[in-house]
């Protein structure tokens, strides 16, 4: 799926701008970040939506963490086709059925 680019080095999260113009390309793994870095609340529109990583954080298991992230992708309607956790963050690669 084709959308707005957001700036994911920015943590202001803005639009992604190259030569004064918004930059357009695949949203499935910007929005896959977005909806894992998110708390519950933090969407306006879909209140109950945002896996909230942060509350993870003492968990020393991945798997309330997998199944969270699975539950939240296939509600937004991604398709996960790889998912690893490790020591070095989340390595994930994503796309919209």
């Amino acid at each position: 799926m084709k959308g707005i680019l957001l700036d994911m080095n920015d943590k202001a999260g803005n639009i992604l701008i190259d030569d004064k113009r918004m930059v357009v390309g695949d949203i499935a793994l910007q929005n896959a970040k977005l909806i894992i870095e998110a708390n519950k609340g933090e969407f306006k529109e879909k209140p109950l939506k945002g896996v909230g990583i942060s509350r993870f954080d003492e968990d020393n298991t991945p798997d309330r963490l997998i199944r969270e992230i699975r539950r939240e992708f296939f509600d937004e309607g991604l398709h996960i086709n790889s998912l690893k956790i490790g020591a070095d963050g989340i390595e994930l690669d994503v796309d919209y059925k």
